[in-house]
């Protein structure tokens, strides 16, 4: 099944869902990338990017290319060369118009219309200067930037020089930099062939009639995948070293403790803030009361409407998802149905669920339609039964104490003296996280909050483990030691996107300082010898008008 989060308009229900887990089958989805990216949250964004590349499979497929190169252009545009574009364009096609029709730079009064014309033509030469200034600081900036990420990245990522980097942050031996790493395994291509981490090869020794096996298409999907699982494998060495020492070991150095620390005391932030965003927003409550009680008023009409014995005549398609095959209902019967559905009740409550349900895309209508009649059931459960506004109010407030508790706990971990900070005491806190984003079977209303994000504090494999009648000591011990793991992987994680800003950082201060103190005098000495000839080549009469200006000003034409 492939799990897409989303939240509807009626809010937190039952068990108080501030992010709802829709339940999608479609075959325009990739269903592993969908079911990764949903019950394995991340703190990193990297998996919304592969949810908003997945969801373009929803739309029609000119919306989706117009999506895709908005997304390009945006990347493009936050980017270096983004940057450099646009100064480009903006030193080249805006700055010469205030200059060339500057108001302020005029003739003195009484000025002949000799003078006159001889400061209009001074200006357009000035004018002119500037796009060939932003032509030249291009060619030169953009030239240099490839040169000095490579520079860089070998400065912090080959086992020899970054060991002078020592317990640094910077030292990136074991934790390569994932364009260093593609450039390294591009290397490895040579006689045509590229080892995949589990074995398989990527064969194109033969030319036109490449061996392309199933995890690449091309070789630049190739050369991505191989990366992927490198560094997929170097995390999981960190993390064991992590687990096993409470050190985080790049080459033949442990990183900082203090570094350390503060990458721990990162991660804990990120599942606190996980855990507040779960919270019911007090704002939010009596809004969701509200909206539980038209649930509920009109579950009747609902069922009716858009229960199962009411879709189940409508004609359906079989797909395959995971090796499973699932009926569906036909989207476009589903929408026509429940367009109908909606025209024929007066009750506007019911026109109004209706309605929300038609708003989404086509491939979540019926998984929408079958939430609704979930969200009621949990509701009547969070109620003892019956519902009741006061009771189910008080349910949300009381969802809210059980998260906050688990909050302090973890805040609590949070190491406070990062200088003093020594592997034991890291270690220690670590092993304490599971504890606090651990509930077992009796724990059943806390269960119920967290089963929202089951892939950050409850593992799949739990509700296998139950059905299979596994003891609870034996579950409690498994989902522990699962729970344990995950919270090393993620502080590994934690620790690659620490890593990474900090070499963004590092990254951009030296190409401040080569700009400054390289690029910027090359550019300018380029621009004095280009500029004058250039116009003596293609304006002539504006590089005379500007020669017997500067020799006016130098006493007369000699």
């Amino acid at each position: 099944m492939i799990k897409v989060e989303e939240k509807g308009l009626y809010g937190n229900f039952g068990a108080g869902h501030d992010k709802q887990k829709r339940i999608v089958n479609t075959n325009r989805l990739n269903a592993a990338a969908y079911s990764a990216c949903a019950s394995s949250p991340s703190f990193s964004g990297k998996e919304l990017s592969a949810i908003q590349k997945q969801f373009l499979a929803l739309f029609p497929k000119r919306e989706a290319r117009l999506f895709n190169f908005m997304k390009k252009t945006e990347e493009f545009i936050k980017g270096e060369m983004g940057g450099i574009v646009i100064t480009a364009v903006g030193t080249g096609l805006v700055a010469p118009f205030p200059i060339a029709f500057n108001p302020f730079v005029k003739a003195k009064p009484g000025a002949t219309q000799e003078e006159k014309d001889e400061v209009r033509r001074t200006k357009a030469y000035s004018a002119w200067r500037q796009p060939i200034s932003a032509v030249i600081a291009l060619l030169i900036q953009a030239g240099v930037q490839k040169p000095i990420d490579r520079f860089l990245q070998n400065l912090t990522n080959d086992a020899e020089t970054a060991a002078k980097w020592r317990g640094d942050v910077l030292n990136q031996a074991s934790l390569n930099d994932e364009d260093y790493l593609k450039r390294k395994i591009k290397g490895e291509f040579k006689d045509g062939t590229l080892k995949f981490e589990n074995g398989n090869i990527f064969d194109m020794s033969k030319g036109s009639d490449a061996v392309k096996i199933g995890e690449a298409k091309d070789l630049k999907e190739a050369i991505s995948t191989v990366q992927k699982q490198r560094t997929e494998s170097q995390l999981e060495t960190i993390a064991k070293t992590l687990e096993s020492d409470g050190v985080i070991r790049m080459g033949n150095f442990n990183i900082d403790n203090n570094i350390t620390a503060e990458v721990v005391n990162d991660s804990i932030d990120k599942y606190i803030e996980a855990i507040t965003d779960m919270k019911n927003k007090p704002q939010d409550i009596d809004f969701h009361t509200r909206r539980a009680e038209v649930l509920i008023n009109n579950e009747l009409e609902l069922d009716k409407l858009i229960g199962k014995d009411a879709l189940k005549d409508l004609p359906t398609f079989t797909e395959t998802i995971d090796g499973k095959k699932i009926k569906r209902i036909e989207f476009k019967k589903l929408k026509e149905y429940l367009e109908g559905a909606k025209s024929r009740t007066n009750n506007e409550d019911v026109k109004q669920i209706i309605e929300e349900i038609l708003n989404k895309p086509e491939a979540v209508m019926e998984s929408r339609c079958e939430r609704t009649f979930e969200r009621i059931k949990s509701i009547r459960e969070a109620c003892g039964g019956t519902f009741d506004a006061d009771t189910y109010h008080m349910y949300m407030h009381k969802q809210n104490r059980m998260l906050q508790k688990i909050n302090d706990q973890l805040e609590k971990l949070k190491i406070k003296d990062l200088s003093k900070a020594t592997p034991e005491q890291i270690k220690a806190a670590i092993e304490q996280i599971p504890d606090f984003l651990y509930c077992d079977s009796s724990d059943k209303e806390l269960r119920k909050v967290l089963k929202r994000n089951k892939g950050l504090f409850i593992p799949d494999a739990v509700e296998e483990l139950m059905k299979k009648g596994t003891p609870p000591n034996e579950i409690s011990a498994k989902i522990k030691e699962q729970i344990k793991g995950k919270v090393f992987n993620d502080i590994a994680q934690t620790y690659k996107e620490f890593t990474a800003n900090k070499f963004k950082l590092f990254k951009q201060l030296t190409k401040v300082g080569v700009g400054v103190f390289i690029t910027l005098p090359i550019s300018c000495t380029v621009l004095n010898w280009v500029y004058p000839r250039f116009m003596d080549l293609f304006f002539p009469k504006l590089a005379g008008t500007k020669k017997e200006a500067d020799a006016k000003k130098n006493g007369g034409v000699k």
